[in-house]
């Protein structure tokens, strides 16, 4: 709901009228009582209808309703009483079923149950599942938790604060900050700006984890060798945003050249004509000129905009030293990329912490 929507009116209780049953006698209206509407969090009454609500949030609407009856020297009286208010969560009690559908809203999404099936999660906010997801897209603008696992091939997280769960299977998640894991994360695709780091028994198996700066395990890999990737050093958003710049760039130099192309043989016509250029190719030059400046002033901001990612990154390699560190096994069929140096493990190693120096990868004790 809106900001200043009209929620509700609370309308005065009508005295009823009597009835007769089918042998004519009256029955007498129950005595009414008006209800008792309390606004609260993110509700206001109108200062000129004070029988109007009104949200003074936008969010989910929430309204409790209670029923008492008390004795009266009229006899019972039924007595409502109910709070309506404007919550910016969005709450699930229960799983995310049909009957809900897809949810995208603008505060934190709380679910009571799982999400199984491809159904669709944004929020704005924060998301938190009480039990797995499996098979769902869960997009939030802050932080994921999700008390049982994330599991199928068809499920996916993109968090911009960090993901947290018990285990990770067969799933795809990306988040702009830290990846936790309690159990497991095993032959998945796993993103992280800062961190990834699993506790508890700390499996990393198989599958691609990509974190700007560190991947923390107990054991990494498996004894059947099967292939498992990392990669460290860089922050894998920042490095997707500066992929993408370079390709509009690219795509706009050729824009840029073939509107210099397209002016330079309309110069040429006009001299050849002595002047006299004919109207619409006038009106053509004039049109690749706008169009010129335009995409060089779009040229410019691009190359700006990479020259702020380049530096911010260059900024945090002064701060941290990126790391793979394993407190138990690293088996042989691991590869780890670190700041762009590649070593694939052949032989059992433990209790190492891996960095780069000077263009090789080695292993320090574990820490």
């Amino acid at each position: 709901m809106a900001k200043d929507s009209k929620l509700c009116r609370l309308v005065p209780v009508k005295q009823g009228r009597a009835g007769r049953t089918v042998t004519g006698k009256v029955i007498a209206p129950k005595i009414g009582q008006d209800m008792t509407l309390t606004p609260g969090q993110g509700v206001a009454q109108d200062p000129a209808d004070p029988a109007l609500y009104v949200a003074s949030e936008t969010g989910q609407v929430v309204f409790k309703e209670s029923e008492t009856e008390t004795e009266t020297p009229a006899g019972k009286v039924l007595v409502r009483s109910a709070t309506i208010a404007v919550l910016a969560i969005f709450e699930v009690n229960g799983d995310l079923t049909l009957k809900v559908g897809n949810i995208d809203f603008f505060g934190t999404v709380l679910i009571h149950g799982s999400i199984n099936g491809e159904y669709k999660v944004k929020a704005g906010e924060d998301v938190v599942i009480d039990g797995v997801l499996d098979g769902g897209e869960v997009t939030a603008g802050g932080k994921v938790l999700i008390k049982g696992g994330i599991i199928g091939q068809k499920t996916r997280v993109t968090a911009n604060g960090p993901v947290e769960a018990k285990y990770i299977r067969n799933a795809y998640v990306d988040s702009g900050a830290v990846v936790r894991v309690m159990d497991a994360i095993m032959h998945s695709t796993v993103i992280a700006s800062d961190k990834v780091e699993l506790t508890g028994r700390g499996m990393l198996v198989g599958g691609t984890t990509v974190a700007g700066w560190e991947v923390v395990a107990k054991e990494i890999g498996a004894k059947s060798n099967v292939p498992t990737e990392i990669e460290v050093g860089e922050d894998p958003r920042m490095r997707e945003e500066v992929r993408r710049i370079e390709k509009e760039a690219k795509a706009i130099a050729e824009q840029v050249d073939k509107a210099k192309k397209g002016i330079q043989f309309l110069k040429e016509l006009n001299t050849k004509l002595g002047g006299k250029l004919p109207e619409d190719k006038k009106d053509m030059l004039n049109k690749l000129t706008r169009t010129q400046f335009k995409l060089l002033s779009d040229y410019k901001a691009l190359t700006t905009a990479k020259a702020e990612i380049d530096a911010k990154a260059a900024a945090e390699k002064g701060k941290r030293r990126a790391k793979v560190s394993c407190s138990g096994p690293v088996y042989p069929g691991t590869k780890m990329t670190i700041s762009r140096v590649t070593k694939v493990v052949s032989v059992d190693e433990k209790f190492s912490s891996y960095v780069e120096d000077n263009g090789q990868i080695k292993a320090l004790p574990f820490r």
